[in-house]
């Protein structure tokens, strides 16, 4: 089955995310061959085969007379390019990986072009219109920020059969925007939901990650390794790595406080922080005052930080504080704590 591969893989460099962040956010070369080979190759693509996949394909760019090198070249079976991918380091925003690719492919007939950082990839198509050339996006997919089998049903367009029937790909490809806009019917959707679950679970992943048994008990479409704040799981012990706010932004977090912190900064930048100051989330402890936080014996907390002049977070919390005070603020300010979705590292074995 052409899922099981492509999701196998897909946790693979989720997990090689969540161990070696630091590693790949300044190497390029160990992004490719760890976090964009393997997605590649899943996909038929194998960067090995140079009948299928030119790596360091030379190019000439727009109204230039010096050759480039395009970091992959994808072929089609008269060892045409059918696409180009640029690949970057992880966390590298893909803006320039996007001006590189629109060079490359106004300057040689390239249908497609793909960027990606590792984490998150972009399918664009090149278009020629009345006012020139211009590149769209296609596709959007982040791997971090979806369960496996999700990520993978989307990536699944750029998979060799399809991206050589160009065709279908833009079928597929818009049927998922459309789909990713318009979520299905809650009958619908809990099926697939119980489905893509399932099929997480059966994931096989790498002897240094050994995810807790509770995440299994995550409900919607996460990861096995994600769950949401109306749904906590036991986190003592572990450690978030990124946070998905309900705007659909994501974050890197690597604490705990981190998260309550973005949270709190969040609701006061979009104007949603509607409760009363001083904010009791308990009976014992007011964590956010409109003066510096004062210990019972008349002493400044700590750990404690300004949010704005005049609002100030105690961050003087554990884990498991933090998640059911960050819930009870969502809720007080009137939002569903479901729509804020936390993913942890693995754990150690």
């Amino acid at each position: 089955m052409l899922l099981e591969p492509l999701t196998d893989a897909l946790i693979l460099v989720h997990n090689r995310i969540n161990n070696f962040e630091r590693d790949f956010a300044n190497n390029e070369s160990q992004t490719r061959l760890s976090l964009v080979d393997p997605v590649l190759k899943a996909l038929g693509w194998n960067p090995q085969d140079p009948t299928i996949v030119r790596v360091e394909y030379p190019v000439r760019q727009r109204n230039r007379s010096a050759q480039a090198k395009v970091d992959y070249a994808l072929l089609d079976s008269m060892q045409t390019p059918l696409a180009f991918v640029e690949a970057k380091s992880l966390k590298t925003d893909l803006g320039s990986a996007q001006d590189q690719l629109f060079e490359y492919a106004v300057g040689k007939s390239v249908p497609y072009a793909i960027a990606t950082n590792g984490a998150d990839w972009t399918v664009f198509k090149k278009e020629n219109k009345e006012t020139g050339v211009s590149i769209d996006v296609l596709l959007k997919v982040s791997i971090p920020d979806r369960s496996p089998t999700l990520a993978a049903i989307k990536l699944l367009s750029l998979w060799r059969g399809l991206l050589t029937s160009q065709s279908s790909i833009d079928r597929i490809a818009l049927a998922l925007n459309e789909l990713e806009a318009h979520p299905l019917e809650p009958a619908t959707a809990s099926i697939l939901n119980t489905q893509t679950a399932t099929e997480d679970r059966r994931r096989p992943t790498p002897k240094r990650a050994s995810p807790n048994p509770s995440m299994n008990k995550t409900k919607g479409v996460h990861s096995v390794e994600t769950f949401t704040l109306s749904n906590q799981p036991n986190v003592q012990g572990r450690k978030p790595t990124r946070l998905m706010l309900p705007s659909g932004s994501s974050k890197q977090i690597g604490s705990w406080k981190s998260l309550l912190e973005e949270i709190v900064t969040w609701l006061y930048d979009t104007n949603q922080l509607t409760v009363d100051i001083p904010w009791p989330p308990n009976r014992t402890r007011k964590i956010l005052q409109n003066t510096k936080i004062l210990q019972k014996d008349g002493t400044e907390y700590k750990q404690q930080i300004p949010i704005k002049p005049g609002l100030f977070l105690l961050l003087h919390l554990g884990a498991v504080e933090i998640c059911k005070s960050t819930a009870q603020l969502l809720a007080d300010c009137g939002i569903d704590s479901s729509e804020v979705n936390v993913t942890l590292a693995p754990l150690e074995q």
